[in-house]
């Protein structure tokens, strides 16, 4: 059976720096979200997957070095940016099982969110969609003008857990920690990784 006739289940997720996460699915099916990372994938991805335009979020030199069959599936207006061939995306579609969703990304052209079984990756947006299924997993950025909304739009999506992403590792460390405790403080499961670390499902 190909690649988009088979029911995938998420095996692991690693957090690679940036925006970048690094996803293995049962059976067989390996996906990279946002290229632009600080340590190097282990996998050979069949999907590569870009949020928006910003160069913190699609590296072209990164993704041009992968292995694999690297699909790559982005917004016109990022594949036109960085003058490389993918498959066009917009909040609604599908790819496969793979729901492509709002996004509201400050400074962004246009953005999208990506729920993949369950687990939402909706990048910079601190406005979330709402998958209508269980999401086992959640990475908001963690801005800290924003963290009573990512707060109240987390409650409303209920993830069994929240890691809250962070760009530099010693300043916005503490502000994903903040942002990690105040999620406990309403009573959501959540904590903050190293960068290159898995979080088995």
């Amino acid at each position: 059976m190909g690649l988009f006739s088979r029911s995938f289940f998420l095996l692991d997720v690693r957090w690679l720096g940036n925006s970048c996460l690094e996803v293995i699915e049962e059976p067989g099916r390996e996906i990279l979200i946002d290229p632009c990372y600080e340590v190097e994938p282990k996998v050979n991805p069949d999907l590569v997957l870009v949020t928006h335009e910003h160069d913190d979020h699609f590296n072209k030199k990164q993704f041009e070095s992968l292995n694999g069959e690297k699909k790559l599936f982005a917004l016109r207006e990022t594949l036109e940016k960085f003058e490389v061939d993918g498959t066009a995306v917009s909040e609604n579609d599908a790819i496969n099982d793979i729901r492509v969703m709002f996004s509201d990304c400050y400074n962004a052209e246009k953005s999208v969110s990506y729920f993949i079984n369950e687990l939402l990756h909706p990048r910079d947006s601190a406005k979330f969609p709402r998958p209508k299924k269980e999401v086992k997993l959640a990475f908001p950025a963690c801005f800290p003008d924003l963290y009573s909304t990512y707060t109240d739009e987390l409650k409303e999506v209920n993830p069994n857990l929240v890691i809250p992403f962070y760009y530099d590792l010693e300043e916005v460390l503490e502000e994903a920690k903040e942002l990690s405790n105040k999620l406990k403080q309403e009573n959501l499961n959540s904590k903050v990784i190293d960068l290159g670390d898995k979080v088995e499902l």
